[in-house]
């Protein structure tokens, strides 16, 4: 159930970087950015309990399984736009083409969430299926519990998806203000250098 979150991410960061495309508003670059962040440390957290959980388990850290391995794969996807964004294209013109880089890769990572999905259901997997067509085989009590913890960790998800939505605006500020001051470029006074204001 933990990669279901991870979904949700994913199209969220998918969705993100299609609407920044279209519109090129700077709230989707920063919601898009906001997902993938959490996306990362989702992915991480899902890959390094499951690792000490097969340990425990089957005896091994990692066995090659096909989700493990398009889980991992999600995983450097996310990880590789974290690196696109942090390139040296904060500032200046490149800033749009970094977020149009970014918001792609956002897209094209979320095409590998269905092969997650899918590695337990077509290939040979150690993984069983959760939720299949005879039930999912948890008693009614643990299924509770798993439904309560669920939307705990949703609403910790969407808590600090909105702080870092916010972190990401306040940093658009300061860059903006860091450029401008570096240019010589005042937005408040369009665009006259510091020498040609009265």
């Amino acid at each position: 159930f933990a990669t279901e979150k991870i979904d949700a991410v994913a199209h969220l960061a998918a969705m993100a970087g299609a609407f920044y495309l279209r519109g090129r508003k700077p709230f989707w670059d920063h919601l898009g950015l906001a997902a993938v962040e959490s996306g990362v440390v989702l992915a991480g957290l899902t890959l390094a309990t499951g690792m000490i959980w097969a340990r425990y388990a089957w005896g091994v850290w990692w066995t090659g399984d096909p989700r493990l391995t398009t889980f991992l794969v999600l995983l450097f996807m996310y990880a590789s736009c974290l690196l696109l964004r942090g390139a040296g294209l904060e500032h200046g013109p490149d800033r749009g083409r970094r977020a149009s880089l970014a918001a792609c890769l956002s897209i094209i990572a979320c095409l590998n969430v269905p092969l997650v999905f899918l590695s337990t259901r077509l290939l040979r997997s150690a993984h069983p299926v959760v939720l299949g067509k005879q039930g999912n085989g948890l008693e009614p009590e643990m299924l509770l519990a798993l439904l309560v913890c669920l939307a705990a960790m949703g609403l910790i998800w969407l808590g600090c998806l909105l702080l870092r939505l916010h972190l990401a605006k306040l940093r658009e500020s300061c860059a903006s203000l860091e450029y401008a001051h570096l240019t010589g470029v005042n937005n408040f006074t369009r665009g006259a250098t510091a020498h040609e204001r009265p």
